[in-house]
């Protein structure tokens, strides 16, 4: 597989991992998001599509290196060390790795992207949802325990007069 392959098959995760949205690839690189969903869509088995051309390639590899040096601030040290992961592993030299390597890059990538794309605001405002509804399933989840116990406890009762 060439590196313009690989770019093409994670593109989409390239993608959201730099927090871009279609739409902001396609303004960096000054083509249409209709451009861009045309390479995500591509079906690199069957060779159907629109194939990723060298000079494509290039730009996003590119932009992607320009996303990693530019993002300093310790907010985006994730980000920026998972697309360089990425770039290194899937993209570069994925021979250098082992398979169980990159499913591990895969996975954490796909764990991370979501987060990425929030804005920083967004983030906090959503981990403070988590403990809360946590505690709410928590409660729920006594609840049904509680009444399972007690219907059993009552059954219970019932059989032994």
């Amino acid at each position: 597989m060439t590196n313009e392959e690989r770019m093409q098959q994670y593109l989409p995760l390239l993608r959201t991992c730099a927090g871009w949205t279609a739409k902001d690839l396609a303004d960096q690189l000054e083509v249409s998001r209709q451009s861009i969903s045309a390479w995500e869509n591509y079906d690199l088995k069957n060779k159907k599509g629109v194939k990723l051309s060298k000079i494509q390639y290039l730009a996003i590899k590119k932009l992607l290196e320009d996303e990693i040096d530019k993002d300093t601030t310790d907010e985006n040290s994730e980000k920026r060390h998972i697309l360089g992961t990425l770039l290194e592993v899937l993209i570069d030299h994925p021979d250098d790795y082992t398979t169980d390597d990159r499913k591990a890059v895969l996975e954490k990538a796909k764990l991370l992207a979501p987060a990425i794309m929030k804005k920083p605001e967004q983030r906090k405002s959503i981990s403070g949802v988590w403990p809360m509804l946590l505690v709410g399933c928590g409660v729920v989840l006594s609840a049904a325990i509680l009444a399972i116990i007690g219907l059993n406890n009552k059954e219970g009762e019932v059989k032994n007069v």
